[in-house]
């Protein structure tokens, strides 16, 4: 035991063999050197005083404050706070744990508790840390995963966060340096009919944290870039990219929760879908005469729905058969839609047409012979008849007599 009346100051390196209390009567305890106390308990009974033990190499076990106005600690080590009555605490570890050895109560205001662990935060015992009106009691870690918060009920936890960094919560909070980073991830559905844009409807899809959440929190993204498709064409399982995600909220257990990044505002997925677009294409109604083929003149047209801007109608018509009659007339072909037209649902809607008797013409020309005493003549033959087609004529030609002469008429028959 170490009592004054008034105030204690050590000035050189200070170790204490055993345990050891510092006790005055209101005067405050400080230290600018080395203060070691591994031995033992190191306890601090000021009544109205204070206390600076915060040289960067002291060395303490267990620190336990009796009564004290405001205490500020430093320990180049592993620290153990023991229970405590104070108007405000400040504890820190520089190197190792700090492990809340027994309950501490604060009667100040402002950051009344306030304990700095460079390694992990401990509380096994479920200690509790008390602050008046007006107080509160923040603690410093490295990562949730590793501490032992106890059975201690926070306002706010904050990440990526020193201390001394700037405080984005109000009241009682833990504080850690460990920075999760947030991968989002793309669920729902984007489907519709083919307009010809690679835009994607995004009412029906979902940004939410795919990886990176951490200590059981509940983040909560949006998007505000719009979503597109991989490419325009129809098709199912489409990758679909949507741009513009933020960060929305993050809690737990109600709490607010900061310090949560974004690793990337972009992110897509397999979700989509883009169907053909119906349309009806329709012949038009066509007669000609007979050709040997089954080509027509006429042009197809749309008639039910619609073509995409930017896409053509690359049809043609023919009619069923080339024979002279009535016949039917019938689209063939496809969209210029830059993917073969898959990009629709085509219904082809046939016409009546008609293929009329085309007139034929066939010349006959006599051939000169030397009198045989006979009426009987030789002609050649020409006619008009499409190339392909066969004419077959059953003829007698005859002279008007056997006579000689020039310039005989010719009779065909049959």
């Amino acid at each position: 035991l170490v009592r004054t009346v008034g105030n204690q100051t050590y000035s050189g390196p200070t170790t204490a063999g055993s345990a050891l209390t510092l006790r005055t009567a209101g005067g405050s305890v400080s230290a600018t050197a080395p203060f070691t106390a591994t031995a033992g308990t190191l306890t601090l009974d000021l009544g109205t005083g204070s206390a600076a033990l915060t040289d960067a190499t002291n060395d303490f076990s267990t620190v336990a404050v009796t009564s004290a106005n405001a205490v500020s600690l430093v320990d180049a080590n592993a620290l153990t706070v023991g229970t405590s009555s104070v108007g405000t605490l400040v504890a820190q570890t520089l190197a190792g744990n700090l492990t809340l050895g027994g309950s501490i109560a604060a009667s100040g205001t402002g950051d009344s508790i306030v304990l700095v662990a460079a390694g992990n935060f401990l509380n096994p015992g479920s200690n509790s840390l008390s602050v008046a009106a007006g107080g509160r009691w923040r603690v410093y870690s490295t990562d949730p995963a590793l501490d032992t918060r106890g059975s201690l009920a926070y306002d706010f936890k904050q990440y990526a966060t020193a201390y001394g960094g700037s405080i984005l919560g109000a009241g009682n909070g833990f504080i850690y340096t460990v920075a999760p980073l947030i991968t989002p991830a793309l669920s729902g559905t984007a489907s519709r009919v083919y307009d010809g844009t690679a835009t994607a409807p995004a009412g029906s899809l979902v940004v939410g944290a795919g990886a990176g959440v951490i200590d059981g929190d509940s983040v909560t993204l949006a998007f505000s870039g719009g979503a597109t498709y991989d490419t325009k064409n129809a098709g199912t399982n489409k990758l679909v990219t949507v741009t513009g995600v933020t960060l929305s909220s993050a809690s737990n257990g109600g709490k607010p929760v900061y310090g949560y990044q974004l690793g990337t505002t972009t992110t897509a997925s397999n979700v989509g879908t883009i169907t053909a677009r119906a349309i009806t294409v329709s012949a038009a109604t066509d007669t000609r005469v007979y050709d040997g083929s089954t080509n027509s003149s006429g042009t197809p047209t749309v008639t039910s729905g619609s073509l995409a801007a930017g896409d053509s109608l690359a049809f043609t018509q023919s009619f069923d058969a080339k024979n002279v009659g009535a016949r039917t007339l019938i689209p063939v072909g496809a969209v210029s839609d830059g993917n073969g037209g898959l990009n629709y649902s085509v219904t082809i809607a046939t016409a009546a047409g008609s293929v009329t008797a085309r007139l034929l013409t066939v010349t006959y020309t006599g051939v000169d012979k030397v009198y045989d005493g006979t009426v009987a003549a030789s002609v050649t033959t020409a006619d008009d008849r499409i190339a392909g087609d066969v004419l077959t004529i059953n003829r007698t030609a005859t002279f008007a007599d056997k006579n000689v002469g020039t310039a005989k008429p010719v009779s065909v028959t049959g």
